[in-house]
């Protein structure tokens, strides 16, 4: 494990409400990592060699509110999650400002290219169910059973929005 790696990570300049639901989008293309919070645009890092995705060709954990083997005395994250998702294309900053207090429509931009989609919105034991298609359930991983607490009654609470309706025609000139 590499002992610089917290500090080497890229992350967010902004800030995050305590006691309160955050929502947090990253962005990565190209090299650039980019962060919102809210919905609202909270720094960014450009010209990273060392950005890594995975383009479905190899195997390796994602890893959530840490860094996993990179950095295994990080302090992780500890809070809730609800509604990760994971796409093959960035989604532009008007549609994480746009979408984010609402659960992902089938409309949605890059819905297409949508390649995971952890609700939490239920659960059994240690298993994150992927909501996508094909699923890709995940495995959560702790170092105590008592880390694990699923509870509905602080699930966030999102808004369903049905699509908009389609643009009128042209005006005939």
């Amino acid at each position: 494990s590499d002992s610089t790696a917290c500090a080497s990570v890229p992350s967010s300049t902004g800030v995050i409400t305590r006691g309160a639901w955050n929502h947090i989008a990253v962005t990565v293309k190209a090299g650039t990592v980019k962060f919102y919070i809210d919905g609202l645009p909270a720094g960014s890092h450009t010209n990273l060699a060392t950005v890594v995705i995975n383009d479905g060709g190899g195997v390796g954990d994602l890893t959530f509110g840490g860094l996993g083997s990179l950095c295994p005395t990080c302090l992780p994250y500890k809070g809730f999650l609800d509604e990760v998702q994971i796409f093959t294309k960035e989604v532009e900053a008007a549609d994480i400002l746009f979408f984010k207090d609402i659960s992902l429509p089938n409309w949605h931009p890059q819905y297409t290219s949508l390649v995971a989609y952890y609700k939490f919105d239920f659960a059994r034991g240690f298993v994150a169910f992927d909501a996508s298609t094909p699923a890709s359930n995940g495995n959560i991983r702790t170092s105590s059973a008592n880390d694990v607490t699923w509870n509905v009654s602080t699930e966030m609470t999102t808004t369903v929005v049905s699509a908009p309706p389609p643009s009128p025609p042209p005006l005939a000139p």
